[in-house]
């Protein structure tokens, strides 16, 4: 598991899949529980700025476009694809720390919705009438 501290000091703890851990493991050795993951030279935390440093170098180490990749970014794409799979949205309102689920529900495209949407039902009608 491992612990975040969000805006205003709240710390949510998030499990971690196996596949995360394995890469997380070398930046564990030797470090103790509860220390920083990722800190500056002098044991401060990242701030944005440093974050946002973090993702694009590694965004271009992979060969990525880096042109409008932000954490936030990030945030929005996992809260995205998790409401599109049908997640609960409690659940990702929890992941990401929102007090809100209204700010939560802002990410919800309404992509699996539009797989039902009426139109279709409708197309079938026209379609069985005109072929009738």
């Amino acid at each position: 598991m491992i612990r975040f501290r969000l805006k205003g000091g709240a710390v949510i703890v998030v499990p971690l899949p196996e596949v995360a851990m394995a890469l997380l493991r070398p930046l564990l050795a030797g470090r103790k529980p509860g220390d920083l993951l990722l800190r500056r030279t002098d044991g401060r935390s990242f701030d944005r700025w440093r974050q946002q440093t973090a993702l694009r170098r590694a965004a271009r180490a992979a060969s990525l476009d880096v042109a409008k990749l932000t954490p936030h970014m990030l945030r929005a794409t996992a809260a995205t694809l998790l409401l599109a799979m049908g997640v609960p949205v409690e659940k990702v309102q929890a992941l990401l720390g929102h007090a809100s689920p209204v700010t939560t529900q802002r990410y919800d495209r309404g992509e699996a919705q539009l797989d039902e949407h009426a139109v279709h039902r409708l197309a079938e009608l026209l379609t069985a009438t005109s072929s009738g």
